[in-house]
């Protein structure tokens, strides 16, 4: 990536509030390519909540990495 990289979290955006799923960060991303690539490389040995879709917002997808922290991410 050669550009600004935006970052914003959001807390608990559950039911349930334990450790590690209290704060999501999003990565709002620039172009279909920047939010394939990484969403790919951070679900590497994670877990996949929300594969990417077409929303109505945009693309949308969200997971916990290999550490449990919690990621969304969107390409508008």
């Amino acid at each position: 990536m050669k550009d600004d990289l935006t970052i914003f979290g959001t807390d608990v955006a559950g039911p349930e509030l334990t450790q590690v799923n209290n704060v999501f960060l999003c990565l709002v991303c620039k172009s279909k390519e920047e939010i394939d690539t990484l969403f790919s490389k951070l679900s590497q040995g994670g877990k996949v909540t929300t594969p990417l879709k077409q929303e109505f917002s945009g693309t949308y997808g969200d997971l916990a990495d290999k550490f449990g922290i919690k990621w969304m991410f969107q390409f508008a």
